[in-house]
């Protein structure tokens, strides 16, 4: 291949062992962390699912989103679980103009606005052991690597994604040091209210870069044919076998969470 490539450009090329080069790049500190198993939470779901299920049922737009409750109060907690429900109808109800929207997506507005979603609080009462768990690692990545912090919290679903940032946003413990945001792929039909177009991707990356936010919580897409600069503080947060990505810069972290 290197012959019929010198030929080509009439050059000499030269090529390293890439055993040779790991001898010489810095690799990251890479931790597992275990967690508790999650606790049975009351009928596996919330109360505001359940009045939703009761009175919303009928909305396929939420379709998708009531299949997943199971799925995200064990893996994300309860306040989670009620925080994505504020989110899906919010956007489905085009941040709150009801005057081009039925029936149904105006009463489960009003369930919503109704309800009380307080702020969020490391207990299993609000987050499960897991979520719980990787505030723990981001309360010592941000005290140690403080001005200098910049991660990626890979996950595997968007509303994994969605619900992590949103809770990092409003986790008053944290609103000074990250300055977090979702990154996405562009998704399909079934996933209208959670897709991400291509300009709101090279946006967040590009004020990734300047720092504009200083942690991702992202999909595949982040490892998979975008440039995003090195960080310092990389988690995966589901245990994924071809996981890509690796943290460059020197004394970085990279954390697996297990349970």
């Amino acid at each position: 291949m290197n012959r019929e490539l010198e030929e080509i450009l009439n050059c000499r090329v030269f090529t390293a062992d890439p055993e040779q080069m790991r001898a010489f790049v810095e690799r990251p500190k890479e931790i597992i962390v275990q967690y508790n198993p999650s606790p049975e939470y009351t009928s596996t779901t919330t109360t505001l699912t359940l009045v939703l299920q009761k009175q919303c049922s009928m909305i396929p737009k939420l379709e998708q989103e009531f299949s997943s409750q199971s799925y995200n109060i064990q893996h994300l907690g309860p306040w989670c679980v009620n925080r994505l429900w504020q989110l899906y109808v919010e956007r489905l109800a085009d941040g709150g103009n009801l005057t081009h929207v039925g029936p149904e997506i105006k009463l489960a507005q009003g369930i919503i606005r109704s309800s009380n979603i307080p702020p969020p609080v490391c207990t299993e009462r609000y987050l499960s052991p897991k979520v719980m768990k990787l505030i723990q690692l981001l309360r010592v990545a941000g005290h140690g690597l403080k001005d200098d912090f910049c991660g990626i919290i890979f996950v595997e679903r968007r509303d994994t994604a969605i619900a992590l940032c949103l809770l990092i946003q409003e986790f008053e413990e944290f609103q000074d040091r990250f300055r977090a945001q979702v990154l996405t792929g562009h998704g399909d039909g079934n996933e209208r209210v959670l897709r991400m177009s291509f300009r709101d991707q090279t946006e967040i990356i590009s004020n990734f870069r300047k720092k504009v936010y200083n942690l991702l919580i992202a999909t595949s897409v982040a490892e998979e044919g975008l440039d995003i600069q090195p960080c310092n503080f990389v988690v995966r947060y589901e245990n994924r076998t071809n996981f890509k990505y690796r943290s460059q810069r020197e004394g970085s972290y990279m954390g697996s969470l297990l349970d």
